[in-house]
């Protein structure tokens, strides 16, 4: 795996060297007495200078290359040159297939996933197409799917209107759980980390030096994601130890700190090897969680994942008054009743008004929302009961 290297130590201190010093410093480095001594006994490393080192690390797989490429499409006239960047896509497809970042979280072969007695499905190979797909390819064949999305994002406004199309390809060999997302997070992060842990010298806006930590404040995010994120399953709560039985009662529950979801674990590892994933994950559910057992807030100090997930304003607030709190009021008011004192209401400035009612409104704007909820009291006042304002 790690050729030309011998195994992970040595490429630890090559890739360390080639990162932190020059051809000058490593060649002194290697010169060393006990470096050296540990060269010529085969017990430390195998390369003897900078240039030896560097002809290594120009052997090790280059990964996919970006290339730009300027075209013209006939017939369509451009006021600026069309620039393509791109990738070759065969070359990512290879490199994700043959990255062992991935190894713990590759499928290669079709598979039928059941639970009591009742198929699931899933990642695509669990689904019927993967099965007819492989029917078709010479025995032995492995299926690397290819999935793409793309979007479009604009670059600048009212300043000559560029934007770009970011296409987006990834392989359905690599399976689309939280594990792999964890991971990616954490070496994302590993930095931040570090420095919430012991700290980092950083410039102020005023040229000063500041000693710096990074705890994690705030993650601002819908609720599926906040599950995964603090690695329960969807029924528990994110933040508190409140489970889907006791979701709405008038308790207050304790947090769900990260201490408890480590603590239960440790305690489930102890019986089960976290790498054997589908068991693992099973066992997990027992607890309520999501069987990640590796999540990446597990080392950042000075930071609580109970306390730094929040609520986005779209869900927790606008939708969640459209969908639940607007519903509601047309119950206890009534549809008719409701919309004649829209209809009623006087006209103002800046405000919509609602000519035909609000009950019939299947879709809104964002601009309809805000007027609703800045009426809706007054609107409901007289004809809801006062315990229910």
């Amino acid at each position: 795996m790690y050729w030309p290297f011998r195994d992970c130590g040595e490429w630890s201190l090559g890739k360390f060297l080639v990162e932190t010093m020059t051809q000058t410093e490593i060649d002194r480095f290697l010169k060393l007495s006990w470096v050296f001594y540990m060269i010529c006994m085969s017990l430390y490393t195998a390369f003897s200078s900078a240039r030896e080192l560097l002809s290594w690390m120009d052997l090790l797989p280059p990964g996919s290359k970006w290339q730009t490429t300027q075209f013209e499409v006939q017939g369509y006239t451009t006021a600026a040159p069309i620039h393509l960047i791109w990738c070759d896509g065969l070359e990512v497809a290879k490199s994700l297939f043959g990255n062992p970042i991935f190894a713990q979280n590759m499928s290669f072969d079709p598979l039928h996933v059941w639970e009591d007695a009742q198929r699931e499905y899933g990642e695509w190979f669990t689904a019927n197409r993967a099965f007819s797909t492989q029917d078709q390819l010479p025995e032995g064949a492995t299926i690397v799917p290819i999935i793409a999305a793309s979007d479009k994002t604009p670059v600048t406004r009212q300043t000559g209107g560029l934007e770009m199309h970011p296409l987006f390809l990834t392989i359905s060999n690599i399976d689309s759980d939280s594990h792999v997302w964890h991971k990616c997070v954490d070496l994302v992060f590993a930095g931040l980390k570090v420095t919430a842990k012991v700290g980092e010298f950083m410039p102020d806006p005023f040229g000063e030096l500041r000693y710096c930590f990074t705890p994690l404040v705030a993650w601002i995010t819908d609720l599926p994601e906040q599950l995964m994120i603090a690695s329960v399953s969807k029924n528990a709560s994110p933040i508190t130890l409140a489970t889907h039985k006791q979701f709405g009662d008038a308790n207050r529950h304790d947090p769900h700190t990260a201490e408890h979801t480590l603590e239960l674990l440790y305690i489930l590892s102890q019986s089960i090897d976290p790498w054997n994933l589908d068991w693992f994950q099973k066992k997990s559910k027992e607890l309520l969680l999501l069987g990640v057992h590796l999540p990446f807030w597990r080392d950042w100090p000075l930071t609580q994942v109970s306390i730094f997930l929040v609520p986005e304003i779209l869900h927790t607030l606008h939708k969640f008054f459209f969908d639940h709190l607007l519903q509601w009021c047309k119950e206890v008011v009534g549809n008719d009743e409701l919309d004649a004192r829209y209809k009623s209401h006087h006209k103002c400035i800046g405000m919509r008004h609602f000519s035909s009612g609000i009950s019939h409104v299947a879709q809104m704007t964002g601009q309809e929302h805000r007027d609703i909820q800045h009426t809706i009291v007054a609107m409901i006042s007289g004809a809801a009961p006062p315990e229910f304002m």
